[in-house]
């Protein structure tokens, strides 16, 4: 998947990097939780839900990694 770097991008949309770096400026802001939504409204995805699976996943062992760091 290409990064989108237009500037209607809503947070949370695209590439597992910029969804990272999303959730970093969120945290920043003084959020302590996010909930992550893959649903996008097309029906299709939910027949084949391991990308969204896969994508939680590695924002899972991101975040946990990060905490570790701090």
């Amino acid at each position: 998947m290409e990064p989108v770097t237009t500037p209607d991008r809503l947070a949370g949309v695209c590439t597992i990097e910029q969804i990272l770096a999303d959730l970093d400026q969120i945290r920043l802001l003084g959020a302590g939780t996010v909930v992550l939504d893959p649903f996008n409204g097309d029906l299709t995805e939910i027949r084949q839900p391991e990308q969204a699976w896969q994508t939680l996943a590695a924002v899972a062992a991101y975040h946990r990694t990060s905490q570790e760091d701090r």
